[in-house]
């Protein structure tokens, strides 16, 4: 039996003791290193299917790469022969008309108005200071 942690009597050796018996808890509980050390061994039909799984992946990766390369020297091919009064254009020109597609809601209706200053017509008496009215009087 654990000392009582709300003992204020409690020594050095009984908090020694309740740890050595804690340690011993947690020795039981835990499997030997040597059985965890182990390899785990794969059966054969699990291994067979990792290799149909990794086959079946590269294939994959492989008939993306192909049917991309075949899309887009299709549609370059159809878009010059095609139509000969396409415009062609360069990336810039792609970069440059390109809208991101989010830009609407950065626009509010009073989105003109954002860059410009008021100007205001002010009417500022003219007034004239006599010279009696001085300060020198």
């Amino acid at each position: 039996m654990m000392s009582n942690p709300y003992n204020d009597n409690g020594t050095d050796e009984g908090i020694s003791s309740d740890f050595g018996r804690l340690r011993e808890i947690e020795r039981n509980a835990v499997p030997s290193f040597a059985r965890l050390a182990k390899s785990p061994t794969v059966s054969p039909t699990h291994q067979v299917w990792l290799q149909s799984a990794r086959v079946a992946a590269v294939a994959g990766a492989v008939l993306v790469s192909v049917m991309v390369l075949l899309v887009s020297n299709g549609r370059n091919s159809s878009m010059d022969s095609g139509n000969q009064t396409a415009q062609v254009w360069d990336d810039s020109q792609w970069a440059l008309a390109y809208e991101m597609p989010t830009d609407f809601l950065l626009e509010a209706p009073q989105y003109e108005f954002a860059g410009t200053t008021p100007q205001f017509k002010l009417l500022i008496p003219s007034y004239e200071i006599l010279e009696e009215m001085t300060d020198e009087n």
